[in-house]
């Protein structure tokens, strides 16, 4: 991403700002009995809970400050013109994020935060929300509030791994060595694999039906099959074995790896059963591909005539042709859409740094 050099320079400038001063103090200044962190933490709780009430962009005139920056494409702006000019977002579509890692300067008045966000479309991705990471740069304002001036986001594959609840970056640069610490990181690290392992099979499967659509498209046009459709093959045989064989996805091995087995162990016997796992999920993967080809026969011999003409359709021919939640479903739309990533361009803006615009 653009921006993603910006966000690491943010959250090192502040970090160091922050840890520079540890030696005075363990704590951020202190007001009422509430450290200055814990104040700008849950004016960001109160920022994303905000958003899910009257909408991301009315939230973000609210809690972004006055002089506050935002990105339009490459240049800076001021971030509150950027918003007033994009139009309301639909009630259904929902921004939702919270803080899991940030500091403050012993100060007490600038501080950053970090987290992972979910942007969800009814109707795309299958259901399945679009994941991002989130940086913004909080100061405190004349009033003693604590408003954004400055934020940015980088759409990711998958949700982001944070410890649970919120981490001070000062305290977890302190504890990162203590036994009941990796612990925590290895539990962490063990359900966002489990995470993964959810969202990724779906992935896969949709690319196992992609790379069958062309053969599949030209027995259900023509009533047979030509060579070109021996890459693909090769391709979706080696993505169904890889599957079945190194990732996880085997009802007869489970988790083991025959990646991991020494190869005298590995007879016929076992090679016989991969195979046969690999072959059966291709065939679940060709007779979706046929469902959704033939429910869409229409635009299928469209496609085939407009490629007889062109030799080439572009995906925003494919857009018209397709209703929204089908687009969505092909390949979970990744392939026919256009997008613009934000809590990045701008900063805020579109559904501001927190992931995608679509």
């Amino acid at each position: 991403m653009k921006r993603l050099p910006a966000i690491i320079v943010t959250l090192l400038v502040c970090a160091a700002t922050a840890s520079a001063q540890l030696p005075r103090s363990s704590a951020a200044g202190r007001e009422g009995g509430r450290t200055t962190l814990d104040e700008m933490v849950q004016s960001e709780r109160r920022f994303a809970a905000r958003a899910l009430v009257v909408g991301w962009k009315q939230a973000f005139l609210e809690y972004f400050a006055d002089d506050a920056v935002g990105f339009d494409g490459d240049q800076a702006a001021p971030a509150k013109d950027l918003f007033r000019k994009l139009p309301d977002p639909p009630k259904d579509r929902r921004l939702i994020w919270e803080p899991r890692y940030g500091d403050i300067a012993l100060s007490g008045d600038l501080g950053y935060l970090t987290g992972p966000v979910r942007r969800i479309v009814p109707g795309q991705n299958n259901g399945q929300p679009f994941h991002s990471i989130y940086a913004s740069v909080w100061k405190r304002q004349a009033d003693g509030s604590f408003k954004v001036v400055m934020d940015m986001g980088v759409p990711t594959p998958g949700p982001v791994m944070f410890a649970e609840g919120f981490t001070a970056a000062r305290e977890h640069l302190r504890s990162v060595s203590r036994p009941e610490y990796q612990v925590e990181l290895r539990r962490s690290a063990l359900r966002q694999f489990r995470l993964n392992i959810r969202s990724g099979e779906h992935e896969l499967k949709a690319r196992l039906g992609m790379l069958l659509a062309g053969r599949e498209s030209e027995l259900m046009t023509f009533g047979n099959t030509t060579s070109g459709a021996s890459d693909d093959l090769k391709r979706a045989s080696e993505l169904a074995i890889e599957m079945v064989s190194s990732m996880g996805f085997s009802s007869e091995f489970g988790l083991l790896s025959l990646q991991g087995v020494p190869e005298g162990l590995i007879g016929p016997h076992i090679q016989e059963r991969a195979l046969g796992e690999a072959r059966a999920l291709l065939e679940r993967a060709q007779a979706e591909c046929r469902a959704v080809l033939e429910r869409h026969r229409d635009v299928v011999e469209a496609l085939t005539a407009a490629l007889l003409k062109d030799e080439t359709v572009s995906g925003a021919l494919l857009r018209e042709w397709l209703p929204p939640a089908e687009v969505a479903e092909i390949g979970h739309g990744r392939h026919l859409k256009a997008a613009t990533s934000t809590r990045d361009a701008p900063a805020h803006a579109a559904e501001p740094g927190h992931g995608e615009v679509v």
